[in-house]
């Protein structure tokens, strides 16, 4: 395997990170010097930018470990041959051109990296790098590596160390990425060269065949896993268990073959590969240490402190790509096994706490353990009563009773058998029937032939490399043609944990609790998913519906040896009349372990129990914390609200115990609460008022603060987004208008010699007949590099912007998010998590003033569903209907604007006690013609904030959508730049806004200059975009 990693690191830096500057003589890296075991001959016979890139082997420290480079000629044969397939279909089609029209390869001096996915949209790179810094770069990488102990294997863990620091040290010296190439200036050094690492699995071992697999693990019905669930933690857990889950599964196949193996979600700064990588140095204090500390202060930009907070986050989706060497066939043909082990390992931890790897022989399924135990390893005692109750379970019924809660499905593509078809597609024009069987198929097959005939069109000879280059791109197609094929696998979300007539579960006091009257037939159904039986349930008490019955009670300090103490503990943690089947059971005890785990290295990054957390999160941390209650009358409905507020997780009832109510209601503990405010808490409204105001971005003043804005928190978010189209980005169905006008703009620039504009003139052609059937871009590995890193990126900001406004995080994959979010908070998350999505610089992404350069993806909108529930709701029904409204009301709105029309990329905001819901886009002209202000500064989310805070400073009416609504028939009916438009809602904010200032900024004109254009319409049904303002502020008047 040496040889194996000696070329996907010789992958990574054959073209070094400085290439672009290093080609245009504008920087030299490294005086002229014979490496220790290199061929002098053949050093010599190197290009500069390569002979730079041998130095930089040294540099760095990877010849200590994998040996010299120029010896080696098959390796430097591979990667070329690497270099090539990964390729962009522009770079391809320009060098296929190249060499038909015999054109040598020639370079120029062009300094502007175009986004991949929009080439109009470009920044400028500087005209030299700072040399010193990249001897710095290349000294931090070496001192990790030379920390590394020599062993059999050394050489696997120094591939994975240069993988993982590569770029990440790049960006934390402050250098700029440079272009892969100055002729095709669409993309990075970085995706080209961590691309060019994967494909090194298709072509090895001589690269003249491709072979290897494709590989997709994938989780059946996550959103069923997800959105079982009662209480904050029971939502976190199910998405971090299926993110665990898919990874472990991978796991082994990143260790054995490499990091670059994992092609989506992409592994380049991944925090957790991150962690599970930085663990398995742990026996090597130097390096683990060195490691650590270089990672850690690289994500210290995001806010987090340690790699343990970043695993409060699923980084890793439900569902992974992998591209496989050719030695990993019978390991693929093992990973539904193994998924089982994982899944028991993983579950036996959350329930007993142990991580047995012992008795584990399938070698997949005993790395994937080792590195879970190394990650979390034994559980430290802990006094959570929930875990105590879970384990003995667990103890009295086995293992069994937690086996396949949950399954995978698995699909692979066979690259050596569809490069073959390929090949027979390209010679003879259509494949054999054999194909179909791999997944190729003539359907499949439609946007090839259009490319080949493109191509044939401008080239008679030399397409011995065009199969090559499109097996990528068909065996995406012939995987999802597998997976279509082989029909949806339908996830079991539990089972039955008792056998039909089996006395056995009779036999333990706690489950008799399960069965209707206690008879053997008939049971009672989980209360969380509804899908399975449940395994436990505690009635509740006749008199007291936050209190035990008396035999539960009674039952849990037989069968469990519970203390009266722990018996009232439990209460917040399992709900009287709760039932728990097998699966929300070992979710349940999932968090309650991972939380106690986390609490013991005090991360910042918020984990919450209940909603009701959530809820309090701002109030608490922005008010709570830094009010002095000190000296106030010692009441004891001060010292239950005070109580309340320190407790964790959070539940009413410890109001209510603390004022000796025997029985306990929201609404009596809500009463409590804000007495307590009016009391003694009064004077800090406005304190809370501008405290709201900052983190609001809102520059209203106040005419008046109530003390409502201290009130009771009976209300949360809950945030769902989902990028728009994102299919089409992943098949490349990309628009190829924008990149037609950048070729020939680049055409014509001064730099490019004369002699290319002819090879420029050829591609031109081939782009258009491609833009004729709506065909888009080849996907590339380096395509796929470029997309999978931009939505990393972009995940991390989302990880940022939701721990900013104290909310916390359930899953977040770059196009996807969903959190939840305390209410006052809710709206500017959401425009930052919008804005998130296309970038702050024009194009691209730029995070704490280090230039990534990872395109971000513009034309393609993300929509939201913010929806307000009580924390009384059943959590699950409210997800479920946030994700419907997503689906159908803000991915179905067509904003029509004077001259422009925006299809999706909006935002539903909802409630759930009254039904209500507004939609209001997302992108606006406004936006979209300021280019080079952050998409988040004209955003109509900022209006309807500055409408929230308002009501709570008196400056404007809980009224003003009734007032409204007796003008919108008519308002919606005229012109809308009539004057009637204009008098009716100067009339409706004379009656609703107190003062000057408040009425000038509802104006209607300063209402646009947010983006609220008065002649917005929504179709097919919606109304205009004033009428949606109204109706979205109609719900936030009762907030927070």
């Amino acid at each position: 395997m040496e040889k194996f990693f000696k070329a996907k690191a010789w992958a990574l830096l054959h073209d070094p990170p400085h290439k672009m500057w290093a080609i245009l003589n504008l920087a030299k890296y490294g005086d002229e010097r014979q490496p220790p075991g290199e061929d002098p001959e053949e050093l010599k016979k190197l290009q500069q930018h390569v002979k730079e890139a041998v130095y930089l082997w040294h540099d760095v420290g990877l010849a200590q470990h994998l040996g010299p480079i120029t010896t080696d000629e098959k390796i430097s044969n591979l990667v070329d041959k690497a270099d090539q397939t990964s390729s962009t279909m522009d770079r391809w089609f320009f060098d296929q051109i190249r060499w038909a029209i015999g054109e040598r390869k020639v370079s120029f001096k062009y300094m502007s990296l175009h986004n991949i996915f929009n080439p109009s949209l470009k920044i400028e790179h500087p005209e030299g790098i700072n040399i010193d810094k990249v001897r710095e770069f290349a000294q931090e990488i070496k001192k990790i590596l030379d920390n590394l102990e020599k062993g059999d294997e050394s050489y696997r863990l120094a591939y994975h160390l240069f993988y993982s620091l590569y770029e990440l040290t790049w960006i934390q010296k402050g250098l700029p990425p440079s272009l892969a190439e100055t002729r095709m200036p669409t993309h990075t050094v970085f995706d080209h060269l961590y691309a060019t690492a994967s494909v090194i699995n298709m072509l090895w071992p001589k690269g003249d065949e491709v072979g290897g697999y494709l590989v997709e693990i994938d989780i059946p019905q996550i959103q069923r896993v997800v959105n079982a669930a009662r209480k904050a933690g029971d939502f976190w857990a199910g998405s971090w268990l299926v993110s665990m889950l898919t990874w472990l599964t991978a796991w082994p196949f990143v260790w054995k073959y490499g990091p670059d193996v994992v092609i989506k979600p992409t592994l380049r700064l991944n925090p957790t590969y991150l962690y599970t990588l930085s663990n398995k140095l742990r026996e090597q204090k130097a390096a683990y240490q060195s490691f650590r500390s270089a990672v850690e202060s690289f994500f210290s930009f995001w806010g987090a402190e340690s790699l343990e907070e970043l695993m409060t986050v699923a980084f890793v989706p439900g569902t992974a790509l992998l591209l496989l060497p050719p030695d990993a066939e019978k390991e693929v043909q093992n990973v539904e096994n193994a998924f089982g082990e994982v899944q028991r390992v993983v579950l036996d931890w959350a329930l007993t706490g142990a991580v047995d790897c012992g008795g584990i022989k399938d070698e997949l399924a005993r790395e994937s353990c080792l590195a879970f135990r190394d990650m979390f390893g034994d559980a430290e005692p802990t006094e959570e009563t929930f875990l105590k109750v879970a384990s003995k379970i667990r103890e009295s019924l086995g293992q069994e009773l937690f086996a396949d809660l949950l399954s995978v499905r698995v699909t692979a593509v066979n690259l050596g058998r569809v490069y073959s078809c390929v090949k027979e597609f390209v010679v003879d024009g259509r494949p054999s029937k054999e194909c179909e069987g791999e997944g190729v198929t003539e359907e499949g097959l439609r946007r090839a032939e259009k490319f080949v005939e493109a191509l044939k069109q401008r080239i008679k000879e030399g397409l011995e490399r065009t199969p090559r280059h499109l097996t990528f791109d068909v065996a995406l197609e012939a995987l999802a043609y597998r997976k279509r094929s082989g029909g949806r696998r339908k996830l079991v979300l539990g089972k039955s944990w008792f056998s039909y007539g089996s006395a056995m579960p009779l036999r333990q006091e706690y489950s008799r609790y399960v069965f209707y009257k206690r008879a053997d037939s008939g049971f009672i159904y989980c209360s969380i998913c509804g899908a399975e039986p449940a395994i436990i349930h505690l009635p509740r008490h006749a008199d007291d519906p936050h209190a035990y019955s008396s035999e539960a009670r009674a039952m849990l300090s037989k069968e469990f040896g519970l203390t009266k103490e722990e018996v009232e503990g439990l209460v917040v943690q399992m709900r009287p009349g709760e039932a728990l089947g097998p699966l929300c059971l070992a979710k349940r005890a999932l968090y309650y372990r991972f939380a106690s785990w986390y609490a013991k290295r005090q991360g910042k990054f918020r984990l919450f129990d209940s909603t009701e957390d959530v809820a309090f999160a701002w109030y608490i941390d922005r008010l709570y914390t830094k009010t002095d209650l000190t000296g106030k009358p010692g009441d004891d409905e001060l010292k239950a609200f005070a109580k309340y507020l320190n407790a964790k997780p959070k539940d009413i009832a410890i109001i209510c115990r603390g004022v000796r109510l025997e029985r306990c209601t929201a609404e009596q503990a809500r009463q409590i609460f804000n007495r307590v405010v009016s009391r003694h808490l009064a004077d800090a409204a406005e304190t809370a008022y501008a405290r709201l105001r900052e983190d609001l971005e809102s520059c209203s003043e106040a005419v008046r603060v109530g003390d409502d804005i201290l009130h009771f928190r009976s209300y949360l978010a809950v945030v769902r987004g989902d990028g728009d189209n994102v299919g089409r980005l992943n098949r490349g169905l990309i628009d190829l208008t924008n990149y037609i006008a950048f070729l020939k703009e680049l055409k014509e620039a001064k730099e490019v010699p004369e002699a290319l504009r002819a090879v420029y003139d050829e591609l031109l052609k081939i782009l258009t007949k491609l833009q004729q059937g709506e065909f888009g871009v080849l996907v590339t590995p380096t395509y796929y590099a470029a997309l999978s890193m931009s939505l990393m990126i972009t995940a991390l900001k989302d990880v940022r912007e939701v721990a900013k406004y104290r909310g916390q995080v359930i899953y977040a994959g770059g196009d996807d998010v969903l959190a939840l979010l305390p209410a006052e908070t809710a709206l500017i998350a959401t425009r930052n998590l919008r804005d998130n999505y296309w970038g702050d610089e024009i194009g691209f992404h730029n995070v704490g003033g280090y230039p990534f350069a990872t395109p971000r993806l513009p034309g393609f909108g993300r929509s939201f569903s913010v929806r307000y529930v009580n924390i009384m709701d059943i959590m699950s029904a409210e997800i479920k209907e946030a994700t419907r409204l997503l689906e159908e009301e803000a991915k179905k709105v067509q904003w029509d604007f004077p001259g422009f029309s925006v299809w999706k990329d909006a935002i539903v905001v909802s409630e759930s006690r009254t039904g209500k819901s507004a939609v209001l886009p997302l992108t606006t002209p406004k936006q979209l013609f300021a280019p080079q202000t952050p998409h988040k500064a004209f955003s109509v989310l900022n209006a309807l904030n500055q409408l929230f805070v308002m009501r709570l400073g008196g400056a404007l009416s809980g009224n003003l959508p009734e007032d409204y609504e007796r003008y919108r028939e008519v308002v919606e009916r005229v012109d809308c730049r009539s004057g009637v438009v204009e008098d009716a809602w100067g009339y409706v904010v004379g009656r609703n806004a107190a003062g000057e200032d408040a009425k000038r900024f509802l104006s209607l004109d300063a209402l646009e200059s947010y983006g609220v254009d008065r002649c917005a319409k929504a179709s097919p049904k919606g109304g205009s975009l004033l009428m949606q303002i109204v109706r979205a502020y109609g719900i936030l008047r009762g907030y927070p």
